[in-house]
């Protein structure tokens, strides 16, 4: 008897999962020398925005941040990315992990990737994001100098 009520809940709880999916993405804070941050803007979406995307299926965060920088940005991350917090979201009854980690090593120049769809790439200082800058990279921003504290949600 108890091995079926298991059974029940384990059922359960993918019936659940299936109805509600997850999903885990990356977002790179990438930082120069000086103190700026390299945003990026797609061409399907108005706004700055920080460079990043969604995790494969089999693919560990940090090997999907890796890959978005440099197919965004060709970028190669030389160092560890440093995971600064992990928020959530749900739009479309989706939950939604956004994974924000902070990148200071890293060689080449930005320039956009062969098959991005990022429209422009730019660097600005993290004192003066450009206008269109997503509400959200400007709260990402604010929470990594310090300006206000880590919120839970993107």
């Amino acid at each position: 008897m108890l091995l079926l009520a298991r059974m029940g809940s384990y059922w359960r709880n993918i019936v659940r999962s299936v109805r509600s999916p997850k999903t885990v993405g990356v977002r790179a804070l990438i930082v120069d020398e000086t103190n700026r941050v390299l945003l990026v803007r797609h061409t399907y979406l108005p706004g700055w925005f920080t460079p990043g995307g969604g995790v494969e299926k089999g693919e560990s965060p940090v090997a999907a941040i890796r890959r978005e920088i440099y197919e965004e940005t060709t970028l190669q991350v030389t160092g560890e990315p440093q995971c600064f917090h992990v928020y959530f979201t749900n739009r479309e009854s989706r939950d939604d992990y956004p994974i924000l980690y902070v990148v200071r090593e890293y060689s080449g120049n930005a320039t956009i990737g062969d098959e991005s769809e990022i429209a422009e790439i730019g660097w600005f200082p993290v004192d003066s994001l450009p206008d269109g800058t997503s509400p959200s990279t400007r709260r990402r921003v604010a929470e990594f100098r310090g300006l206000s504290p880590k919120s839970d949600r993107w």
